[in-house]
């Protein structure tokens, strides 16, 4: 399987994921802390122009597997799109090239973007899991949390085997404070292959979550 076009989903599923939780008071009470579960969904804050990644988000800049670029300054970020522009111009009709431009995109935070590539790739290959994914993770960067719950839902649902559908439902939860839905969904997807790159973010996103400590503070491993 060619696993660069699904790393790059999974790498701007950080992002969105990251992005959202730096916007104050979202799963909390209003205060930038923990609060009760949002088991409701509802709508989240839009990511804006301009928000960074916070500084202690998983270290998922660069792979082995075949994401290839570290994205994790502008600079390259802008590098890798234009080399992945260049594949998509040269082959629009790989699927391949469009899901991995459609990944950068969303990384770059230019949704409509991705999400146009998105819907081009469920054109060429319809049913195309990939493709559903990113475009639930551009619902949740919208703040649109019910799509995205629902979209990812109905992936995993079909597609129970599939490690990154998992993963994006894991983000969607946790975007919710969803937490103990969000871990299960991790260990589900690092069960499914832990020595893959999504097995291995999932990892992380597990043990930041435990990383909180034993005294009942919140285990948000964006937060302050």
């Amino acid at each position: 399987m060619n696993t660069r076009y699904l790393v790059g989903i999974a790498v701007a599923a950080v992002v969105v994921v990251a992005l959202i939780l730096v916007v104050p008071g979202l799963g909390s009470g209003g205060d930038g802390t923990a609060g009760t579960s949002s088991t409701g969904g509802g709508d989240a804050p839009a990511i804006s122009d301009g928000d960074t990644l916070p500084s202690d988000r998983p270290d998922v800049g660069s792979s082995s597997s075949g994401a290839g670029t570290d994205v994790s300054s502008n600079a390259a970020l802008q590098d890798a799109i234009d080399a992945a522009e260049k594949a998509y111009e040269a082959d629009p009709e790989n699927v391949d090239d469009v899901l991995s431009l459609a990944g950068l995109y969303l990384q770059g935070n230019r949704l409509d973007d991705a999400g146009n590539l998105y819907e081009e790739a469920l054109q060429l290959n319809p049913g195309n899991v990939a493709a559903s994914l990113g475009l639930g993770m551009i619902d949740l960067a919208n703040g649109q949390v019910d799509g995205a719950r629902e979209r990812i839902e109905k992936v995993v649902k079909d597609n129970p085997e599939s490690q990154l559908a998992h993963y994006n439902l894991a983000i969607v939860y946790f975007s919710a404070d969803e937490r103990e839905a969000a871990q299960a969904e991790w260990e589900e997807a690092v069960n499914l292959d832990p020595s893959s790159e999504v097995g291995k973010m999932s990892q992380q996103f597990i043990e930041l979550m435990g990383s909180g400590g034993s005294d009942g503070a919140s285990s948000n491993p964006h937060s302050g």
